[in-house]
């Protein structure tokens, strides 16, 4: 709703109103005011007072407002493809439907960040190592051990606190950052990607 009339007590059939009855249903015309309206985004918030000195039930309440209109909008239908994976590992299909990307850039944007994360074989290691709390997942570490160099992504974090020794298990997936194109940095023709 974009906006409500305020409602006034007794049945009208031109306003917004409402009734307040007693427990067995008799009806009580007086001593209840509304206090405080919101009008929020998704609801309607009515603060009434009772100035009876008995307990009454709002038992009908009928709104007069203008409507939010329903907007129709054309679905954003978006395809990409990894065609190095597709060869390397055949075609996996995902499909989403999801009202809140309203725009080609926004699913090329998803779209990247799915196929940069699974468009390759899932190449997870585990290692234990000195505690650190500030460690989250999803953070990018970079792992320098034997033939283990590079950035990786945690995706679990055990923790174990023994004989006054934090020390954590990391499970971690290869990353392998897309370099974006930084104005003033980046050469202009080259390797980096334009942000959709």
């Amino acid at each position: 709703m974009l906006t409500v009339e305020q409602p006034v007590i007794g049945e009208n059939a031109g306003v917004s109103w409402f009734t307040a009855s007693l427990p067995n249903g008799e009806n009580v015309g007086s001593g209840i005011t509304i206090t405080l309206i919101e009008l929020k985004t998704n609801s309607y918030d009515i603060t009434f007072s009772n100035a009876n000195s008995f307990d009454v039930n709002i038992n009908q309440l009928s709104l007069w407002a203008q409507p939010a209109k329903n907007i129709s909008i054309e679905p954003t239908v978006y395809d990409s493809k990894d065609t190095d994976s597709i060869l390397k590992y055949e075609e996996q299909t995902e499909t989403i439907n999801n009202n809140f990307i309203q725009s080609i850039s926004q699913a090329e944007s998803l779209a990247l960040t799915m196929l940069d994360e699974y468009s390759e074989y899932a190449d997870i290691i585990s290692m234990e190592v000195k505690g650190n709390p500030a460690l989250q997942l999803s953070d990018i570490i970079e792992v320098y051990y034997q033939e283990y160099t590079g950035q990786y992504r945690i995706i679990k974090i055990s923790n174990t606190l023994q004989d006054q020794k934090f020390t954590q298990i990391l499970k971690c997936k290869r990353y392998t950052p897309r370099n974006w194109f930084q104005l003033n940095v980046s050469t202009l023709n080259g390797a980096s990607v334009l942000a959709p």
